[in-house]
């Protein structure tokens, strides 16, 4: 008789396997499924990099801002720029104070300009002038140095990396240039003046880092200028250090003024550091009523103490104001004068 198709297998065998058959082929299905991922993981690590979202904006051109009527200017002039960073993400930044990390300076052909006497400097009420954040917008940025008068002084962003034909062309025409220190805001880090910006949690010897790599941007620069800030200037502690360094180096600091209660005068003065302090921004909001306004302000601030500061931020409505404003200068007895220039004649006559 021959045997059916299950005749093969004893009854009790039919279709079952040992319990450690399925133990073990279960465990090798896990040991297998833990490498895939390990492999898979390993994988990203080496050829995917995490850019942080400052960095990636620190390198784009930016755009004209566009400001509303309600904004401060220091939120206006953050606009282009502002990442939700923190200090972490931060301090996983390279070293700004190593030789690795610090980038190349702008290479400039003309020495910083020779101190301006007193007798070269005109009598009456003057105006100065610091068009801010130059560079931040290439674009603009020509349009001013093509534009506005040589008296005028050019404060660049030193963040954008094509600094070295914008920086040539403004001296070029006989602009004086100033570099700006990103500085903490008071609304930090929802408002961010980027990776290398002076923050009152950090360490002085690191703002001091920060400093020079911000110093190591460009060459020839006249004075420094604060961009933003309104957090950071108005602690002693935290901003005596970094004026101090600014004055052993020789340079004047223009203090924007982010903050009425900056204190840039009181540390000037214990140092004997040449200051310039911001009077008026000139174009935020950006309307020609505003700006207008602005430009008033400097002229009566000229009249009734001798010298009115005024900061510029640029945009083309600005400049067209002060293309129609600046001619008229003149005929109201008005001088235009440089920064640098003012405070070399001020300390000259001092002496």
């Amino acid at each position: 008789m021959r045997a059916g198709p299950d005749d093969d297998f004893p009854d009790d065998e039919t279709h079952r396997r040992p319990l450690w058959q399925w133990l073990l082929a279960g465990a090798v299905g896990l040991f297998i499924f833990i490498g895939l991922a390990v492999g898979f993981t390993g994988l990203l690590t080496t050829h995917v990099r995490h850019v942080p979202a400052s960095a990636v904006l620190a390198d784009l051109p930016h755009a004209e801002p566009i400001r509303s009527g309600s904004q401060t200017p220091e939120i206006a002039q953050s606009q282009a720029r502002a990442a939700d960073v923190t200090e972490a993400a931060e301090a996983a930044l390279p070293d700004p104070g190593a030789s690795a990390s610090a980038p190349a300076s702008v290479s400039t052909s003309a020495p910083a300009p020779a101190p301006v006497p007193a007798s070269v400097i005109p009598a009456g009420p003057k105006i100065v002038l610091l068009l801010a954040d130059a560079g931040a917008n290439p674009a603009l940025t020509r349009k001013a140095i093509d534009q506005l008068p040589p008296q005028v002084a050019f404060g660049f962003n030193p963040y954008p990396k094509d600094l070295p034909a914008l920086v040539a062309a403004a001296r070029e025409r006989g602009h004086e240039i100033w570099l700006g220190i990103p500085m903490e805001p008071l609304r930090y880090p929802q408002v961010n003046p980027g990776p290398q910006a002076l923050l009152l949690n950090s360490a002085p010897e690191r703002n001091l880092k920060r400093l020079e790599w911000v110093l190591n941007r460009i060459d020839g620069e006249v004075g420094v200028y604060s961009i933003m800030g309104s957090a950071f200037t108005t602690r002693e502690a935290a901003l005596h250090p970094v004026l101090a360094a600014v004055h052993g180096k020789g340079l004047p600091f223009f203090d924007s003024r982010a903050s009425g209660k900056t204190q840039s005068r009181a540390i000037a003065k214990t140092l004997g550091l040449p200051l310039l302090v911001n009077d008026s921004f000139v174009g935020s909001p950006v309307t020609a009523q505003a700006i207008a306004e602005q430009l008033a302000t400097l002229e009566r601030l000229a009249r009734s103490r001798g010298v009115a500061v005024g900061v510029i931020e640029p945009s083309s409505l600005v400049l067209e104001q002060l293309a129609a404003w600046l001619p008229q200068l003149a005929g109201k007895k008005i001088s235009l004068v440089p920064p640098r220039a003012l405070l070399d004649a001020q300390g000259s006559a001092a002496r």
